[in-house]
Formats: C-alpha cells, structure tokens, sequence
C-alpha cells in the first residue's frame, strides 16, 4: 500500500525508539530519514514518549550489583524492562558497580552518571555512552553538577559548580566540543548535609540547599540559622542567580525541597510535620522567575509514613516507602481524592533508590554533529 511522504513521517514520528532502529533497515530512504538531523529534532519536540529510569541499590550483605529498571506504564516489577548496561564503561567493576554509580539528572533524553571513576553521558534508547574527559584541575572540588542544553549554542553542557583553593568556579563542558572550560561563578555556600537533586527547565539548571549564614537579629550572641536556597544556571548565559523562595520556606527545621517540573512549570516538593502529622506539599511556580506566583497547589496526607519524595510521574508524585522492611513505590494522583497505586517486588527497602524521568530521543552522544543538529552540506535528505 502506498502512502504520501507525509503520512509515513507522521507514523515514523509516533513509534518509539526501539522500533525506529529496527525501521532503519528496511531501506536506504528509511534509514536515511530516521538518521537525518531534522527528523531527530521534530522527533524530541513530539516525544510523549516518557519513561521512566529506576536504580534500586544492592541488597545489604550481598555482592549483588544494582538494579535498574525502565518502566513505561511503572508496571509491576515483573514486567519492567532492565536496561543492558554490562557493557557500558560504568559497569566494568561489578565489585563496585552498585556502591559508586550516580545517577544524577536528565535532558531532552540523556542522562548524566557518575562514579569514583569518571562521569557519563548515556541514552538509555540508543544504548549510547559517551566518557567525559577529566576535569582540568584535580583539586577542583565540585558541589552541584548538572546536564542542560545551550539553544544559543546548539549544544548540551555538564556544569559543576566548586571551588579550589582561592575562588568559587564552574566547569563547563560541551558536548559539541568534548572539552571542559573554567569560568568564574559565585553561587551560595551551601552545607551538603544531603543527596542534591538538580532539575534542567527553562534553559538553566537549579539546585535546592541549605545555607548558613549570620542571623542579622542578633548581631552581638553572632547566631547562626539555616536557610533554605534556591539557585540556577542559565545554560546559554552561564550565570548563576538566586531564586526567591515561598515565604513558607523559613524556619530553623526546613529542609531542601525536592525539585520537579510540574505541567510546564518548575514545582517543589516538600515533606512537611504538622504535630505527629506529616503532609507532602506540591508549590508550583507558574510564572517562572516571579516569586509572587509560588502558589501550593496540593497539600497529600497525612497518612504516609516513611516516605521519600521521588519525582513527578505523568502528572502523579512517585513516592518509595517502607512497609514491613521492604520497598513499595507508590503513586499519588495528584486530582481531587489523591487516590494511590502501590507497587513492590523490589526487595528490601533502601533510601538511596533513585528515579530519573526521561523522554526517549535520537540525540546521539557519540556523534556529537548529528546530535547537534548541524545540516552537513553533502547531506540529500531532508524532511519534507
């Protein structure tokens, strides 16, 4: 049956990854319109495609490696798919492999690792890898790290903000050029007493902590109080601004919020005690940069009892908890009743399980001018 050009880009922009690689062999045409630079940047706008990345820890007292999941539907455990990563660089030392890997955010459907060995850039779609070069100066000690896309440049970055020895900087690294570069960049020094969990939006990478800092009300006793920051990175910019926070946000007891991206629009999580009573409260910016439009748009429980706030799934919040010593994932629709799913078969419970959301793409981290964009000349096929 024979159909208008049209229409085969439309069904081809629809399938999935998985079978758009296999499509690739039927013929030349086919394989060079899915490889060409303008059908993967119509294919990321459209993708609606988002799954969902889990990384469970070994269990204790075992030489077991960690286990990953990929989840489309956050199906019982049973049927999650599991990602062959035994031969990415990552996993060479499975002695070490579950203790060390981080997982550390996502863009556009690259995810950035890191371990004590180096740090990567993976499309779990493509089952690419690509190993970033080490860092310029070893005594560089970095705090926040992040992976962002640069629209004026046409290029993904991986920053990390540190310091050395004399003055607060940033490593940038870009994947165009597959170098690093130091820049001068003052951000809020923050004490890490927890796991920070970036989130790319807008064009810039943010990060919640904690600072402390001199309380102004009492100059003489030189009392110190914990404040809560919001901070970003603008990717194209490569300026680092603070954020302002709810008002809500004040207090000796705060804690980081969690960051997520909430239809559109940078949101917090926030697992809060009233009493004996413990709640999980959803903010959402919802025009981004004007701090007098946080609003709390959900206010969950009580009810939950130890529970870790993982990240927004298709417009519901992933939680894990821990029910009899073991790890139950649950989701929390975020519509009128806040009715749950729960889900376990993931062993024993661990509060380092991590939970990455991403939508599948053809950015390539190995051929850094096709997962750029850039038209080569010589190339005869374009979308119609």
């Amino acid at each position: 049956m024979d159909l208008p050009g049209e229409m085969w880009l439309d069904i081809l922009l629809h399938l999935p990854v998985k079978s758009l690689l296999q499509l690739k062999s039927v013929c030349k045409s086919w394989c060079a319109l899915i490889d060409s630079p303008q059908f993967k940047a119509i294919y990321l706008s459209r993708a609606k495609n988002y799954a969902l990345l889990l990384k469970r820890p070994p269990l204790k007292n075992t030489n077991r490696s960690a286990s990953y999941y990929i989840h489309s539907n956050l199906e019982p455990v049973r049927d999650a798919t599991k990602p062959d990563l035994q031969h990415m660089p990552f996993s060479r030392h499975a002695n070490f492999f579950g203790d060390t890997v981080m997982l550390i955010c996502d863009c556009n459907g690259l995810i950035f690792l890191e371990d004590d060995n180096g740090m990567y850039l993976l499309n779990p779609a493509l089952q690419e890898v690509r190993i970033l070069p080490p860092l310029p100066r070893s005594s560089f000690i970095g705090c926040y790290l992040g992976l962002g896309y640069d629209s004026n440049a046409n290029d993904y970055k991986v920053v990390i903000l540190g310091e050395n020895q004399t003055a607060q900087m940033a490593n940038v690294y870009s994947l165009n050029s597959d170098s690093w570069r130091e820049i001068v960049a003052a951000f809020p020094t923050c004490v890490l007493d927890e796991r920070i969990f970036p989130v790319y939006f807008n064009g810039c990478m943010h990060w919640s902590a904690c600072t402390v800092e001199f309380d102004p009300a009492s100059p003489r006793v030189a009392r110190r109080r914990r404040r809560v920051v919001l901070f970003s990175f603008d990717m194209s910019t490569e300026v680092v601004k603070e954020i302002a926070l709810p008002d809500s946000f004040r207090g000796e007891n705060i804690r980081p919020p969690r960051l997520g991206v909430l239809r559109e629009s940078l949101a917090l999580i926030y697992r809060r005690y009233v009493g004996l009573e413990d709640r999980i409260d959803v903010w959402v910016m919802k025009e981004y940069g004007v701090k007098e439009t946080w609003a709390k748009m959900y206010s969950i429980g009580p009810g939950f009892d130890n529970v870790f706030c993982l990240c927004f799934w298709k417009d519901e919040l992933l939680l894990q908890r821990c029910v009899g010593g073991q790890l139950i994932l649950t989701l929390i629709s975020l519509a009128a009743g806040h009715k749950f799913r729960t889900f376990d078969g993931y062993g024993e419970y661990d509060d380092s399980v991590v939970a990455i959301v991403y939508k599948e793409s053809w950015i390539s981290v190995k051929r850094c001018h096709e997962c750029l964009g850039f038209v080569q000349k010589r190339n005869k096929y374009f979308l119609p």
